[in-house]
């Protein structure tokens, strides 16, 4: 039996001409709020490198995520110098 669902986390591969290699694309990483602040988060950062060691991980986040962002900077990701545009 599996235990309690805690939350999910989606990626997306690809490649990467900017990086030359593998891109994995962290597109969400939800957890519960009463499980906020566990480590979880940076288990699942420390699952995804395991699994795809040689890739670059990429991932969103809204400017005004602080606690998010925190979390992310912990786990070494830091800040493209560069705007990303959609159609």
């Amino acid at each position: 039996m599996l235990g309690e669902v805690v939350g999910y986390g989606m990626l997306a591969k690809s490649f990467s001409t900017e990086f030359g290699k593998s891109c994995i694309w962290i597109e969400d990483l939800y957890i519960k709020e009463a499980f906020r602040g566990r480590g979880i988060g940076s288990a699942f950062f420390n699952l995804v490198e395991e699994k795809y060691p040689r890739s670059v991980l990429r991932l969103e986040v809204e400017e005004d995520n602080e606690r998010a962002i925190k979390v992310y900077r912990k786990n070494g990701f830091e800040v493209l110098p560069y705007m990303e545009m959609k159609k």
